[in-house]
């Protein structure tokens, strides 16, 4: 699987296990999930000869980097001080921790200091649906983007 892939399709807890019962019988079932991408065999001898070149690689990165503008995003969270937020994600969070711990098994030169952070604002219109309930349309928000978007790096 590319670096790419492994890190838009990283989860905490990729093995999951359940038992299912049948009148019969019961079986524990264990799922992970698998890469059925093939790629052809030119682009692999170009991707590693790619990774094999520091400045070609480099290039790439900051390509991809880019590019990653288009990908899902890796975390969704809403704040009330943007700034104290960013602060905290690129010092020390569990986002940073998970990012960290992911790039360095993949041997990835990145740090989220190097990711895209974009921020929407939530419309005020929205805050009369919630009456009493203040900051209820910032939550009802996240929550429909993490369900269409499956951030890989937010707590689920």
């Amino acid at each position: 699987m590319s670096s790419m892939a492994s890190v838009l399709n990283y989860e905490s807890k990729p093995r999951r296990q359940t038992q299912i019962s049948f009148n019969w019988d019961s079986f524990e079932l264990s799922i992970s999930r698998t890469n059925t991408n093939n790629t052809g065999d030119n682009l692999v001898k170009a991707w590693e000869a790619i990774l094999a070149d520091n400045q070609a690689k480099e290039a790439l990165q900051k390509t991809l980097l880019e590019a990653s503008l288009l990908f899902p995003p890796l975390y969704i969270g809403m704040t009330n001080n943007l700034r104290k937020r960013y602060l905290q994600h690129v010092k020390n969070s569990d986002f940073n921790d998970r990012f960290t711990t992911c790039v360095n098994d993949l041997e990835l030169k990145l740090s989220v200091s190097d990711l895209f952070f974009v921020c929407i604002e939530t419309p005020k219109e929205l805050r009369k649906f919630f009456g009493d309930a203040a900051g209820r349309e910032n939550e009802l928000i996240e929550q429909m983007l993490m369900r269409v978007c499956h951030p890989p790096f937010s707590i689920k």
